[in-house]
């Protein structure tokens, strides 16, 4: 009786581990991947891939046509990569109808594509302002023809000038003052910001599922339903044919509708009368997002105002060292776990804007998908046994306490 037991109870412990096997078998959907070309690719993801998967992407799997295992890291755009440049101001001439700054960097070769002007004025401006460039100090280029700068108090200022990538070792800004009191300029920073042009953000397939007023406190409230979460957010417009306005927004996201958390806050507006024009209507994000995403405006006690609301972004990516051929990416684990490859630890040094860019076929149920015991029943069944065990292990106890001549 009691080997019988013992042979049953190491059977059924050993049983419920095995229920967390992997096997081929557990993924429920897969997409074919093509790659033409040799070393690091990036893969994209998709609404198919984001909403059949676990949280985080933990689930996926990538093969070869051998059904090998190949290793990847799941990439989001981080911050934008910035170089700044050391730079002199080596030229500075105030006259009554324009200010012209020189900044010499050093050397030549350097690439730079944005000037960042510290100005000391508490009133408020907007100058135009035209951009050269030259090797010599000598012989100048147009680099930008027109420019604006402004500051609109206490804190609306825009004193960065963008313009196409350039190497002159020199700049020249030439700001106009003509029937304008002269700016104070006490620095400048040069700085070249990459494009990143793999992971630009498009706008992200939504759909409005809520836009009310509260009459109570005023505030406008939408909701932006993905479909799925996810999603890398980068930016939302906040768009009105209003003019002359200047609200609170903030954003939240979700997964339930429930429970919100905030991921950024800012203000839109939208300033025009004769001689004078601004408008900013884009609240930065750069982050994860749940499947819902709600934008709270403020109006205070001004009439709400008629807005849409449109969110950009892009879909996160696998980075994997690839030959050509084809691959298979498999997703829909409800019990995969997070890989372990050593591209973890070095993947961030791998410059992903050069990258070739593959996106998969068309989703594919696995025929030979079998649904699993899920986790939590794996968990009561676990119970069960341990509680089966001290059952047993009490009848034998109390079995040979009985047998036991007094």
């Amino acid at each position: 009786m009691k080997r019988i037991l013992l042979a049953a109870l190491i059977l059924l412990f050993t049983a419920v581990p095995a229920l967390a096997a992997l096997q081929q078998d557990q993924w429920q959907y897969f997409k074919e991947v093509r790659v033409q070309k040799e070393g690091f690719t990036l893969i994209d993801t998709d609404k198919d891939i984001l909403g059949h998967s676990l949280k985080g992407l933990g689930d996926l799997r990538l093969t070869d046509e051998d059904g090998r295992e190949i290793p990847y890291q799941v990439v989001r755009q981080g911050p934008q990569k910035e170089d700044l440049h050391p730079v002199n101001i080596i030229n500075s001439v105030t006259l009554a109808d324009y200010t012209s700054l020189t900044l010499d960097l050093s050397r030549p070769g350097l690439l730079h594509n944005q000037i960042s002007l510290d100005i000391e004025n508490r009133e408020d401006y907007l100058r135009d302002v035209l951009l050269e460039g030259s090797n010599d100090n000598l012989t100048w280029s147009a680099v930008k023809l027109k420019e604006k700068i402004f500051f609109v108090p206490p804190d609306l200022k825009k004193n960065d000038l963008s313009y196409t990538p350039a190497s002159f070792r020199y700049m020249r800004l030439t700001i106009d003052c003509k029937g304008k009191k002269p700016l104070n300029i006490n620095g400048a920073k040069v700085k070249y910001s990459s494009s990143e042009k793999n992971i630009a953000p498009v706008l992200l397939p939504q759909t409005l599922k809520e836009k009310k007023t509260d009459s109570k406190t005023n505030i406008t409230e939408i909701v932006i339903d993905f479909g799925t979460g996810g999603y890398q957010a980068d930016h939302i417009n906040l768009l009105s044919g209003l003019e002359n306005f200047n609200r609170l927004v903030e954003i939240y996201q979700s997964d339930d509708l429930r429970e919100w958390s905030l991921m950024a806050s800012g203000r839109i507006y939208h300033y025009r009368w004769d001689g004078y024009q601004s408008q900013n209507n884009i609240i930065k994000l750069g982050q994860p997002s749940g499947r819902y995403i709600k934008a709270e405006v403020h109006n205070l006690d001004s009439p709400p105002l008629d807005i849409s609301a449109q969110v950009y972004g892009k879909s996160p990516k696998l980075l994997a060292s690839l030959s050509p051929g084809k691959y298979t990416l498999w997703y829909g684990n409800p019990r995969g776990d997070k890989p372990q490859y050593d591209l973890t630890q070095f993947s961030h040094l791998i410059d992903s804007s050069a990258l070739e860019t593959v996106s998969p076929g068309q989703e594919q149920a696995n025929p030979s998908y079998k649904e699993k015991i899920s986790p939590r029943t794996t968990r009561l069944l676990l119970n069960a046994a341990v509680i089966m065990a001290a059952v047993a292990i009490g009848f034998i106890i109390l079995k040979n306490m009985r047998s036991r001549p007094s």
